[in-house]
């Protein structure tokens, strides 16, 4: 079997809900905001992840993370040609969904 994982096994936005059992939406202006080693999220696909926490046990060092942070890091991820293991351990920072608005309205 392959070892190399691709988008399709990142975890689908309704694995995280709202109280109100919706999922949460973050627009690019919203996840911008989290660019720092205090605060690092960043976005795969249409998926948002708070990565702040696994910074200091990323295998490859959280210099490489805190380069997108705040920002698009799909290329840089699946490029990486991560294992099944990585994108499961990804999968436990997930915390919703890019906002499907206009790319303009995110920039607002």
């Amino acid at each position: 079997m392959d070892n190399q994982a691709s988008i399709e096994n990142i975890p689908p936005s309704e694995t995280v809900l709202t109280e109100e059992k919706t999922p949460r939406f973050f627009t690019t202006k919203e996840i911008s905001r989290h660019s720092s080693y205090d605060s690092c999220w960043i976005f795969i696909g249409n998926c948002v992840y708070d990565v702040t926490e696994y910074l200091a046990t990323h295998p490859g060092g959280w210099e490489i993370i805190l380069e997108f942070a705040g920002s698009d890091a799909t290329s840089a991820f699946l490029g990486k040609g991560h294992s099944n293991a990585a994108f499961a351990a990804l999968s436990k920072h997930f915390i919703g969904q890019l906002s499907p608005m206009p790319w303009s309205a995110h920039h607002a």
